[in-house]
Formats: C-alpha cells, sequence, structure tokens
C-alpha cells in the first residue's frame, strides 16, 4: 500500500500528480517490468498493476492507483518537471515532505519513480460490488453511481443513481 498526504487525493485526481518517489533499499532490483526483493523474489512493485493508497500508516485505503511505469533515480536529481508531476510547486516543500516520510539523511538516496494514474476518476461510472446499507437504502451489488469529489473529507465518493440520495465514500474494494 502506497502512503500519501492529505492533499494527494486531490491533486491525483486532478491530474496534478503522476508520480511518486519510494525510497529503494537493498536487496531491491528492476527487471524492465517490476521491482522485486532479490531474497525471495517478492515482487513489491509491478508496471500495470493496482495498488491501494492510504493517508497515514496503518489506516483502510482511499483509493486506488495503477502504475503505468517505473524507473530509479537519485532523489536529488528530480527535475523541475518531475517535481510539478510529484504535485509539487517549490522544491523545498518537496524536500520537506521527503525529509517526513523517509528522514532528514536521504536526499541522496536512489528511489523508485513510480509513474501512476487513478483507477477512478471524478464523473466516471462505477458499480459496487459489495451490498452496502446507507442513509435509509440497502444497495446492492451491481448498483449503479457515478464519482464525484467531496471538498469535506477531499476523497472521491460514490454518487448512486437513486434520486434523493447524497453521494458517500466508499473503500477502493467495495467497487468493480
Amino acid at each position: 500500500m502506497l502512503i500519501f498526504d492529505e492533499g494527494t487525493p486531490h491533486a491525483l485526481y486532478s491530474g496534478i500528480k503522476t508520480e511518486a518517489r519510494q525510497i529503494s533499499k537493498i536487496g531491491e532490483a528492476f527487471d524492465g517490468n517490476r521491482v522485486f526483493l532479490e531474497a525471495s523474489s517478492r515482487t513489491k512493485w509491478k508496471i500495470g498493476s493496482k495498488y491501494n493508497f492510504s493517508l497515514r500508516s496503518g489506516t483502510p485505503a482511499v483509493g486506488m492507483v495503477v502504475i503505468t511505469s517505473i524507473s530509479e533515480e537519485y532523489v536529488c536529481d528530480i527535475s523541475p518537471k518531475s517535481l510539478r508531476a510529484e504535485g509539487f510547486y517549490a522544491e523545498e516543500i518537496f524536500w520537506l515532505d521527503w525529509q517526513r516520510r523517509f528522514g532528514a539523511g536521504n536526499s541522496r538516496s536512489k528511489a523508485w519513480v513510480l509513474r501512476i494514474q487513478p483507477v477512478l476518476r471524478v464523473g466516471q461510472s462505477a458499480l459496487l460490488g459489495a451490498e452496502i446499507e446507507t442513509q435509509g437504502h440497502v444497495l446492492r451489488p451491481g448498483a449503479k453511481g457515478r464519482m464525484v469529489w467531496s471538498d469535506e473529507d477531499n476523497c472521491l465518493h460514490f454518487a448512486p443513481d437513486i434520486k434523493g440520495m447524497r453521494p458517500f465514500f466508499v473503500r477502493p474494494h467495495w467497487l468493480v
């Protein structure tokens, strides 16, 4: 699971954030399609695969992304274009965020550059894959709706195609 900060969902769903850097650890390797642990061959990141993200470690997922490409670079070599693709407009803010996430001594580390896209987008049609009871209604699997943005909690919400129902937050795995 990827861990993003509170501002990431909006940047991701609006198309501003298209890259995520994760520190490259000893024993990890890249074979052109996936990052894996050399000792066990366990895949960590794979192009074309979907990954949940949350806003804090140990909390449930609030969204899902698909990895479209992977590369490796030294974090200190980040370009202005990649800085914007990370969702930052000031280099100082990127470095403060990086140090908060990975520690002050990791600015010269190598990182995996994951190019990402959200699995769901604002305005996209969606189907429930689970039964959900909310707002006095029981929505069965297959219920139709669309994804809308909620400024109130900074997340995508499911707006069912049922008159009088308000949009509500759903976990990514509740949708098909």
